[in-house]
């Protein structure tokens, strides 16, 4: 019983029903919305960087999204360091799901009955989880809300979004890293650590927040960014198609980034980050994109060596706090044997709390043979 109230209580909390009551919110200016500076509509996430994002690794836990079948939307699952409200499998409905995940709390934004927004479980110690309300007009934009959030990210006690309204963020503020800047039509946002960052509608970034380990010191050469991501006291940035990063990367451990062919995909661990790299083209079957880590933690338990068996059609990698988890797919057979596309997840590194699982595999689908079906990283279930 124990349990299910638990489980029931992370559902609510995701499906947006925490109370603005229960800790801090910060607010944009609406005196005059229409015309804020900090505006900009975000575009709808492609397909490819929404899957990027059904799979996030943080400290001691990590979570995904899969599909069930064609009559389901998907539903949540993380396992390791248990947090409040428990760890559970749930359907979560709507489309274009995007998960980020902080010290002890895990956001994601939805798309249901509500309209589109955001609802995080976990510890609320400094508001990080109040879910904002849904903004639908002049009259509902009233204290924490969002409207029409396609983008969220979260640090270790704060998340941002971006919305209708340019990038808003909630929850721990003594560093600054919830007083958003002005931002020119921001279209994304990342945050790690007591640090956040935006892309701005000229491609150009800006960090705010703790920049104590010269995170806010962009360099001058950096180019258009497509693609950024934080870690705890460095950021990393995508600029055609190759690599930056800086904060604290002067340690002799920290492995500079390899030329790329073209990467397109970032994500950053407390003190490691992964890129996806384009090396082929995408077919119907096959992603073409290859797997790298680099970082502070050097290779301590292989952390940084990506096994060549995920190699194969990787659509997701999420570093975390000395683990990492990567998401293949691949083509199977399930429930009444038609062809499906299983997603099988993979992690690797540090495995005191159960991050890394054991036997460090989870299958997020079900399927009953095993064609074309790597039992390694997905083994058939009975």
């Amino acid at each position: 019983m124990k349990h299910y109230l638990t489980s029931i209580v992370m559902l609510l909390s995701l499906m947006g029903c925490g109370s603005e009551d229960d800790g801090l919110s910060f607010t944009r200016d609406t005196s005059n919305l229409e015309v804020n500076i900090n505006g900009g509509k975000a575009a709808q996430l492609s397909p490819e960087r929404t899957e990027q994002y059904s799979l996030v690794a943080g400290n001691g836990r990590a979570c995904a999204y899969g599909i069930l079948n064609a009559f389901s939307t998907g539903f949540l699952k993380c396992w390791g360091e248990r947090i409040i409200g428990d760890y559970v499998s749930e359907n979560v409905t709507g489309s274009n799901k995007m998960l980020s995940i902080g010290d002890d709390h895990v956001c994601t934004t939805l798309s249901d009955f509500g309209g589109r927004r955001v609802g995080c479980a976990g510890n609320n110690q400094a508001g990080q989880t109040i879910d904002p309300e849904v903004a639908t007009s002049q009259a509902t934009r009233k204290g924490h809300w969002l409207q029409s959030p396609y983008v969220i990210a979260s640090g270790d006690q704060h998340n941002c979004a971006v919305d209708d309204f340019g990038v808003y963020c909630w929850g721990d503020n003594s560093k600054g890293q919830s007083q958003v800047p002005a931002l020119l039509s921001p279209k994304w946002v990342a945050a790690g650590g007591n640090t956040s960052c935006a892309i701005d509608g000229n491609d150009a970034l800006q960090c705010w927040g703790d920049l104590g380990a010269g995170q806010g010191e962009i360099p001058e050469t950096l180019g258009a960014v497509s693609h950024v991501a934080v870690g705890a006291d460095f950021v990393c940035a995508i600029s055609e198609g190759q690599v930056t990063c800086w904060g604290n990367t002067d340690s002799q451990t920290w492995q500079a980034p390899d030329t790329y062919s073209q990467a397109i995909f970032i994500s950053a661990g407390a003190h490691h980050a992964c890129v996806l790299d384009q090396v082929t083209a995408r077919t119907e079957t096959q992603s073409g994109l290859l797997a790298h880590c680099f970082g502070e933690e050097g290779n301590q338990l292989g952390l940084l060596d990506v096994p060549d068996g995920v190699q194969n059609n990787i659509r997701s990698i999420a570093p975390g706090n000395g683990f990492t988890c990567t998401m293949s797919v691949y083509e199977g057979n399930e429930f009444v044997n038609e062809n499906t596309t299983h997603r099988g997840i993979h992690c690797w590194g540090d495995n005191s709390k159960g991050q890394a699982l054991s036997p460090k595999v989870m299958c997020l689908n079900y399927h009953t043979t095993a064609i074309n079906v790597d039992e390694r990283f997905c083994p058939v279930v009975n």
